[in-house]
C-alpha cells in the first residue's frame, strides 16, 4: 500500500487506479484515510493535509468528488470519469425519480433551493451544515 505524503502523490495515485474511496469501505479497499498518515489529517497544510486535497483536486477539476460506489464519497480520475457517469448517471430526470420513490423529500427540497437561488449543492449544504 502507497503511503501518500503529499497532494501531488495523492493526484497520481487516483490517476493510476482510476477511483479511489474516502474512507475504508472494504478491507484492501484503496482508500485516502487509509493510504495518508492520521497525524497529517487537519493539521492546515493545502500541500500534506488530506482533508484539503479532496476540495483542492475538485476545485482545480484534477479529480471529480462525490458520493461514489454505493453512496461513499471518492475521487475518480478524469479518464475514468464518462464510464462512472455513464454507469451510476440516472436516465430519468429529478421529477420522474420522485415520482418513483427515489429521491427523498429533503433532496427534493435542496434541489428546488439550489435551482431557485442559483447557488450549487456544495454551497447550499455548506448553508445548511449538512456538509
Amino acid at each position: 500500500m502507497a503511503q501518500l505524503l503529499r497532494y501531488e502523490d495523492f493526484i497520481d495515485r487516483v490517476d493510476n487506479l482510476g477511483f479511489m474511496s474516502l474512507s475504508n469501505i472494504l478491507p484492501g479497499f484503496p482508500s485516502l484515510s487509509e493510504e495518508t498518515a492520521k497525524k497529517n489529517w487537519h493539521t492546515g497544510d493545502p500541500d500534506t493535509d488530506p482533508w484539503y486535497w479532496k476540495d483542492r483536486a475538485a476545485e482545480e477539476k484534477r479529480l471529480a468528488f462525490g458520493c461514489i460506489l454505493g453512496g461513499h464519497k471518492g475521487f475518480v480520475s478524469a479518464s475514468m470519469y464518462s464510464l462512472f457517469y455513464t454507469a451510476f448517471h440516472p436516465k430519468e430526470n429529478m421529477e420522474e425519480r420522485r415520482a418513483f420513490g427515489q429521491v427523498s423529500e429533503m433532496v427534493w427540497q435542496h434541489n428546488g433551493i439550489a435551482i431557485s437561488e442559483n447557488i450549487s449543492r456544495k454551497e447550499l449544504a455548506k448553508t445548511l451544515g449538512i456538509e
